[in-house]
């Protein structure tokens, strides 16, 4: 049985997998394929970095142990909801299906409130340090 901290480290393998698959199976040569392979491309990198950056101060719940401020994580506060919602933004540019973009939709609406809820957890536990961070990067 894997662990909860082996999970976390499958997923953007497994979404990195599905996306090949995608840009593979639904290839159509027209410019909305393209921008959905670019978004994916992009979305995955800003995944990738932020996880590998994140290394083991990545959790589930809104729970942060430290202040991550290098890296990627030193432009952006969330790369990894960033990468995620490129990603399925992209998928839904690629397989063009209304189930799609719903999806993407409620992954969007999920990364924004989980971003919100860890904005409120890191000003509690990093207060004015976070404050000056927040001025430094983007969403």
């Amino acid at each position: 049985m894997l662990k909860y901290h082996q999970w976390q480290n499958y997923l953007p393998a497994l979404t990195t997998i599905i996306s090949i698959f995608f840009i593979f199976r639904y290839f159509v040569n027209d410019v909305i394929y393209y921008f959905g392979v670019l978004l994916v491309v992009v979305g995955l990198t800003f995944w990738w970095l932020g996880k590998i950056t994140l290394s083991d101060a990545f959790g589930i719940l809104p729970a942060p142990k430290k202040l991550i401020t290098h890296g990627i994580y030193s432009k952006f506060r969330n790369p990894i909801y960033i990468g995620l919602s490129l990603t399925v933004i992209g998928w839904s540019f690629l397989i063009r299906n209304k189930w799609v973009f719903i999806f993407a939709f409620f992954i969007v609406v999920s990364s924004v409130v989980r971003a919100y809820l860890e904005d409120k957890e890191l000003m509690r536990k990093f207060g004015e340090l976070y404050k000056e961070y927040k001025k430094r990067t983007w969403f």
